[in-house]
């Protein structure tokens, strides 16, 4: 994140547990922050760090994330 203290004071952000990497306490990294949950759901062995270098190396990111943000990632080219 390029701005992260903006990004949390704007929105609460949700984090996904990855397999082997069992998550800690949530608790707001900073006073102002909107708030931290952890999200239910499926969890795949990937960090948002791969994902960006996939992009950055002309990879695919489908079924590695949701079609939709694929969609986004491409139609913004994000992460050259």
């Amino acid at each position: 994140w390029r701005v992260p203290e903006r990004l949390l004071r704007l929105v609460e952000v949700a984090v996904v547990d990855r397999p082997g990497h069992p998550g800690g306490e949530l608790r707001l990294p900073f006073p102002g922050a909107r708030g931290v949950r952890r999200a239910e759901g499926p969890s795949l062995p990937i960090s948002a760090t791969a994902i960006r270098e996939h992009v950055a190396r002309g990879k695919s990111v489908r079924f590695l994330v949701p079609d939709a943000v694929a969609d986004y990632i491409e139609a913004r080219r994000l992460y050259p």
